[in-house]
């Protein structure tokens, strides 16, 4: 190549370049060795399944497991559920860093006070494997852990997940259990450590957050038999991803169908909703109550009253005893004695008759709703006759 001032001016400049961008790449590796975490896994006992609550069905809905982050993952970062005081857990990792060796710390909280409730420094550690969390146990009561997880290399590298804490595996309709309810049921019966705390802490709070709307049909509906009639102990379909983003706004079946998610979110135990009688067959005057919400207390007209039901108990948010005792939400009272004599002054016609007998677990689901109660007014008051599957058009 015969030389010319042309490439001999090139020469000059790579000899000056070159040392230059070797001292930038040796000083800031993770620009020439793509620094960042591959995964970052919660391992050892197995979490209860989730699903987001987002979107049908419920296959395409679910958490991917481990929890923990995983960026192969479509949403790398997946929270998990794990009973009280659960231990022997384990968190594999790998990273792709310029250091070959470097120091893990991995910090685990209560998300509710903040409060360190376990830390651990790993040194000289390679770029992948699997350390033990010896010492940690998940808490004795309901709460939200989060882990912390900081890589130190050439550069620091942070990730960060949580899962929640529950007494026993969710139960139906929230099995598996849904992460929008979690958040709020971890969060309102936080501390808790028996059922009954957290069967009472939910529907108190359930009463202070929600607003109950006069009795219009909001977020769930009857299902009609094959002929198109909604039978006199028809179960329902609760549109719980609507009523959750409405900020607990609608009538007693609304309520009842979602203390029923709360309870068995946290695997206190089997709640079921009920009503005080066959659909049609009944319709009272109560006592003076204070609904959830800017209501304010009074006696009201009902055809029926939606609850939540379990082992011959009642626990309802929708309302408060003014003039029952005990005042206040009921919170497991004997439905055929103490709750029926704080809610029943007397019935116009029918009678009390606890229906269906057994109680009944609502369909839970997040779609959008189907068509309203009224095609021209979708606040109509339909005395509760709200149309679902299977049912005609009103």
């Amino acid at each position: 190549m015969r030389r010319t001032k042309t490439t001999e001016r090139h020469f000059v400049q790579i000899a000056v370049v070159l040392p230059a961008v070797l001292f930038w790449l040796l000083s800031f590796p993770s620009f020439a060795f793509a620094q960042q975490w591959k995964y970052a896994l919660l391992v050892g006992p197995q979490s209860y399944p989730l699903r987001w609550g987002e979107r049908e069905p419920p296959e395409e809905d679910m958490v991917p497991t481990p929890p923990g982050l995983d960026t192969s993952r479509t949403i790398p970062t997946a929270p998990g559920c794990f009973k009280v005081n659960t231990g022997g857990f384990y968190l594999a990792y790998e990273v792709l860093d310029w250091a070959w060796q470097g120091t893990l710390v991995i910090v685990a909280r209560d998300l509710a006070t903040g409060d360190i409730l376990w830390q651990r420094t790993y040194n000289n550690l390679p770029r992948w494997g699997m350390v033990s969390l010896e010492g940690f146990t998940l808490p004795s009561y309901i709460t939200r852990v989060g882990f912390e997880v900081v890589r130190s290399g050439y550069l620091l590298m942070f990730t960060r997940f949580g899962v929640f804490v529950v007494l026993d595996e969710p139960k139906p309709p929230m099995s598996p259990a849904w992460v929008s309810v979690l958040n709020i049921s971890c969060d309102w019966a936080r501390g808790e450590s028996t059922p009954d705390g957290a069967a009472a802490a939910l529907t108190q709070k359930l009463w202070e957050n929600g607003r109950y709307n006069g009795g219009y049909t909001a977020y769930t509906r009857f299902v009609c038999d094959g002929a198109g009639n909604i039978p006199s102990e028809a179960t329902e379909y609760f549109y719980l991803k609507r009523f959750i983003e409405g900020r607990f706004y609608g009538q007693c079946n609304d309520f009842a169908d979602f203390l029923v998610c709360l309870i068995t979110s946290v695997g206190a135990f089997q709640a079921t909703a009920q009503r005080t009688h066959p659909l049609g067959l009944g319709y009272f005057r109560t006592e003076i109550i204070d609904p959830a919400g800017p209501l304010p207390p009074q006696q009201v007209d009902w055809n029926y009253h939606q609850f939540c039901y379990y082992n011959g108990n009642v626990w309802d948010g929708c309302l408060a005893f003014v003039s029952g005792s005990p005042q206040g939400p009921p919170k497991k009272l004997p439905r055929d004695t103490t709750y029926y004599d704080g809610l029943v002054a007397y019935y116009y016609y029918g009678q009390w008759q606890p229906s269906p007998s057994n109680g009944f677990i609502p369909g839970v689901y997040a779609l959008d709703l189907p068509q309203t109660c009224s095609p021209t007014n979708p606040n109509a008051p339909c005395g509760g006759a709200g149309y679902g599957p299977n049912c005609p058009s009103p």
